[in-house]
């Protein structure tokens, strides 16, 4: 350390940094305490009697760097942009701005970000200075295309369509997108699909970021024509860091394999790319070579949009190869130290992007861990060169992976059990790929048939790749599902890292070793417990409303462990809940069957997220509506649920037990049929009761089954907790049934600022005249009740997080 300052000092930086972060020590505060730290240290120095002068310096260091990183982060968040308004929708609002970036188009889509000065909403002029990302839909592709086409970055445009908050952190474990769309400077989201309202009011463009944009979208062009859709879709990514057109499915197998750090364009990739400019400039002269490769990577950096991956690695390269030219030497540490400083510099807050983390956290791990294994490798008896090359191949990869590994945990939930023999078949598959691709870019500029062969090798190269990624990935063997893994326990695992490969060269014989390996990974164990919480403890009864947006969704966990979801929320062609809100919830709360499915109605907001739960093999039996041959809906869903095996059973007047909770289902057929019940009103209706404490739910019904209810069964709807129907709207909570039920708590599960104005006023003013507290998806997020059979508790599932 005494010879690589610069290494401490971003070390010390980084410090600075995290603890300005997580700690939030006012400036003020922190000042302070530094400056009274440095009044003893420099007067422990006077006194000569305790410390030296190379002490005292070193003293100052570790004091003033953590104060300058704390410093820095907070005068770069000052400005730190937020979502600018009270409401979460604001429709047909027209904001003018300055296009600054320009994403590749997707179907039926483009992205763009605005640099927003004004808006117009309800013919008021509003005026701020904020960054908008701005979806631009249209089903008509020509249409779009030509928008596409005619958009140049630096363009002043104005366009009309509906501005919306990202979604916040709504249910336990769920990703914070507006608090990712702030970390990268955007306040808001715009939608339109108003295509003649965009007009080009002011058509300056940046000359360079065009410049930029063209090659890409020459470059996307050209993977489209030439190759399939999975391959192009890899190839977007490898190629041009864009990986939204690679299938959420194909993403979670990459995932499980452990190998998706290949799709996202990292040091690999600009490796590959480093080798591939070496070999084409290879008949040059070597500083003609090598600058023009540096070139070459600096290029190839702006056309991925220089996330930090590709940043980290284009530094390192520029630097490995400066040193050659000028016949110094090169030190990796230090390279990796440079090109954190330069990225924290410019943008402070990357130190805690995902990206950064995983890419600096690898080549730091390789750069230790990889001699070291080297070394054990190269001194064994092994003889077989092929076998000891293969080794060598696989310590690169195990030693990225042992230090990503807390990251990787907690991001995907999951660590990859196969990943060291699937790395070694997919990282040099992905370079073939990668190289044939750029050839076939280059070879497109002079002869179309050359570039049709290497497409259709590459063709095939992906499909090998995604065939074998399906298979390494594709099952639950290939992974184990680790929640609750925190910052502390990341701590806990590198602090033991350390200690392991320090201490492991004290012993020469393998015993001690061993002994030494298990104690440190006893300890790791023990005290990663310390901060394990369940947020659905075993033998109590537990039911979450799942916020869904407008719809339903309620999970209970019985006290046997045993678990039911009553219906699905929605799912349409923008976002699946039961994909994207539901599985992950199920997969955070390590919950890995529904074991009574219940879908109150056939409504798409109560059945449609349903689908990919069943097809991802999640639920065990379903309690539906009597089916119904004259309904498509119910056709298709029936069929759905015998294609994957799934028990059907149907909402009839009958009574469970399941984990010491009595369910009864009050759906009377005869009552149902004679009074022609259907739609809302034929919901299934369901009473939990658990010692003393209950729970109704009472899906979409409206007055009518309120009254029937009411009327046939009287006190026994008495329940703590009702579920009100149809999300609170003045057809459903009549006041008869409000006094049956008699609840001390209300949920209503309705979507934010929802366009059917759920719940309706006069509801809320019944449930707050009968003084019934009120738990509301919308506001809250989502709800959890706690009961251990005498009393619910209510719990605060953020302040758990």
């Amino acid at each position: 350390m005494r010879n690589f300052p610069l290494i401490k000092f971003v070390i010390l930086f980084c410090i600075g940094l995290i603890i300005r972060q997580l700690v939030f020590i006012k400036i003020s505060l922190l000042i302070l305490v530094g400056l009274i730290l440095l009044i003893i240290s420099l007067t422990l120095f006077k006194l000569k009697k305790i410390i030296d002068v190379k002490s005292y310096f070193n003293i100052v260091q570790i004091i003033l760097i953590p104060i300058i990183g704390c410093l820095y982060l907070s005068v770069s968040m000052q400005n730190s942009p937020y979502y600018p308004f009270d409401e979460t929708r604001i429709k047909n609002a027209k904001i003018y701005g300055e296009v600054y970036q320009i994403q590749l188009e997707k179907e039926n889509q483009f992205v763009l970000n605005l640099n927003v000065d004004s808006i117009d909403v309800n013919l008021n002029r509003i005026y701020l200075q904020d960054k908008f990302l701005c979806k631009i839909r249209n089903t008509n592709k020509n249409t779009l295309s030509e928008l596409y086409d005619k958009l140049r970055i630096g363009n002043y445009i104005e366009l009309r369509g509906t501005i919306y908050q990202g979604r916040e952190q709504r249910n336990p474990g769920e990703f914070n997108y507006q608090e990712y769309l702030e970390s990268i400077g955007i306040s808001a989201l715009f939608v339109t699909e108003e295509i003649d309202s965009i007009n080009i009011l002011n058509a300056d463009a940046d000359i360079i970021s065009n410049i930029i944009l063209t090659a890409r979208k020459e470059i996307d062009k050209i993977l489209k024509d030439y190759h399939t859709e999975e391959t192009a879709a890899l190839l977007r990514g490898l190629i041009l860091a864009d990986r939204t057109d690679i299938d959420y499915e194909v993403k979670d197998q990459f995932v499980n394999a452990g190998v998706v750090h290949v799709l996202a364009v990292s040091g690999l990739h600009v490796g590959y790319i480093v080798l591939i400019f070496l070999f084409l400039f290879g008949r040059t002269n070597i500083v003609l070579r090598f600058i023009l490769t540096m070139l070459g990577v600096v290029f190839f950096m702006f056309l991925t949009g220089a996330p930090p991956s590709v940043f980290r690695a284009t530094v390192m390269t520029i630097v490995l190869l400066s040193s050659f030219l000028t016949v110094r030497s090169y030190n990796s540490y230090n390279a990796l130290a440079l090109a954190g400083l330069i990225i924290l510099l410019l943008e402070p807050t990357a130190i805690f992007n995902p990206g950064f983390q995983l890419s600096f956290s690898a080549v730091l791990s390789i750069i230790w861990l990889y001699p070291k294994f080297s070394k054990l490798i190269n001194e064994s008896k092994i003889n077989n060169s092929i076998l000891k090359k293969i080794l060598l191949f696989s310590a690169i990869s195990f030693s990225a992976q042992i230090g990503t590994m807390p990251f990787t945990i907690i991001y995907f939930n999951k660590l990859s059990v196969v990943s060291l023999f699937a790395n070694i078949i997919v990282i040099p598959l992905i370079g073939v790929i990668l190289a044939v691709g750029i050839v076939t870019i280059i070879t497109n500029i002079f002869s179309s048939f050359i570039t049709i062969t290497f497409a259709s090798a590459n063709n095939l190269f992906s499909d090998l790749l995604y065939y074998f990624v399906s298979i390494m990935g594709g099952g639950n063997f290939s992974y184990i599902p680790i929640t609750n893994f925190s910052i502390y326990d990341s701590i806990i695992f590198y602090a033991g890292l350390i200690g392991l490969i320090y201490y492991l060269h004290k012993f020469k014989s393998v015993k001690p070793r061993i002994i030494l390996l298990i104690l440190i990974v006893s300890i790791f164990f023990v005290f990663t417990k310390f901060d394990d919480k369940q947020l659905l403890p075993d033998g109590k009864l537990s039911v979450i409303a799942i916020d869904v947006g407008q719809g339903d969704a309620i999970l209970i966990k019985f006290p046997n462990n045993e678990t039911a979801l009553i219906d699905g929320g929605n799912a349409n062609e923008y976002f699946d809940n039961g994909k994207f809100v539901i599985a992950p919830l199920l997969q955070y709360l390590e919950i890995d069957k529904i074991n009574y499915g219940i879908v109150t109605h056939l409504d798409a907001d109560h059945l449609n997220g349903y689908i990919s739960l069943i097809e991802m093999n999640l639920v065990e039996k379903m309690y539906k509506p009597p089916f119904d041959s004259s309904s498509f809906v119910d056709i298709l869903f029936e069929g759905l649920l015998k294609e994957n095996n799934v028990e059907i059973k149907y909402h009839k007047k009958d009574t469970m037990t399941i984990g010491g909770c009595r369910v009864y289902c009050l759906n009377d057929t005869n009552y149902a049929n004679s009074f022609l019940l259907d739609g809302n009103d034929n919901s299934g209706v369901h009473k939990i009761v658990y010692g003393k404490t209950s729970f109704l739910f009472t899906g979409d019904i409206g007055h009518k089954t309120e009254r029937i209810l009411t009327k046939l069964y009287k006190n026994f709807l008495e329940s703590d907790v009702l579920k009100l129907g149809h999300h609170g709207s003045k057809g459903s909570s009549c006041p008869e049934f409000i006094r049956a039920v008699a609840p001390q708590n209300a949920i209503i599960s309705a979507g934010v600022d929802n366009k059917f104005g759920h719940p309706a006023p006069e509801v809320i003013q019944l449930l707050e005249y009968n003084k019934i507290h009120i738990n509301r998806t919308d506001l809250e997020g989502a709800i959890l009740y706690i009961s251990d059979g005498k009393n619910i508790e209510i719990i605060n599932w953020k302040k758990l997080e």
